[in-house]
C-alpha cells in the first residue's frame, strides 16, 4: 500500500512500477505468488506520470494481473466533485484495457464506506 501517488513522488512510470516489481519480488518470499496492491493515482497527468488510463494501462501491460480494480472516490479528498459525464468517460476508457474492474464510491462521508476497501482485500 502507498499513501501517495507516483504523481506527487514526481516519479516516471518506470520507476514507479521498477518499485512496486521490487517490493513484490521482496515480498513474494514472505507471501507467496498472490499478492494486492492498493495506491492513489490521479485522474490527470500530473509531473512524470500520465493520466489514471495511461498510468492503469502500464500497470496492466507490465504485470498481466487476472484483475485490476479502479475505485474513483467522488468527491475527492478536496471535497471536489467529479461530473458524471468526466467519470463515464474515464470509465468507458479505463474498460477498454483488459482485467480493469472500476466502480465509484460514494466518498462523501469516510464513515459511511469505511470498510469498503477492507473488504475487496479480505481474503479469509
Amino acid at each position: 500500500m502507498r499513501a501517495s501517488s507516483p504523481h506527487e513522488q514526481n516519479e516516471t512510470p518506470k520507476e514507479f512500477l521498477d518499485d512496486l516489481e521490487n517490493n513484490i519480488n521482496k515480498n513474494l518470499r514472505s507471501y507467496g505468488r498472490r499478492w494486492n496492491f492498493l495506491c492513489p493515482l490521479q485522474p490527470n497527468s500530473f509531473n512524470k506520470m500520465p493520466d489514471v488510463i495511461g498510468s492503469v494501462d502500464c500497470f496492466v501491460k507490465r504485470f498481466s494481473p487476472e484483475r485490476t480494480r479502479i475505485l474513483f472516490l467522488n468527491p475527492d479528498r478536496h471535497s471536489t466533485f467529479m461530473a458524471s459525464a468526466v467519470l463515464t468517460a474515464y470509465v468507458d476508457r479505463l474498460r477498454l484495457i483488459s482485467s480493469v474492474e472500476v466502480a465509484s464510491l460514494d466518498a462523501r462521508d469516510r464513515e459511511a464506506n469505511g470498510l469498503f476497501l477492507a473488504d475487496f482485500f479480505d481474503f479469509t
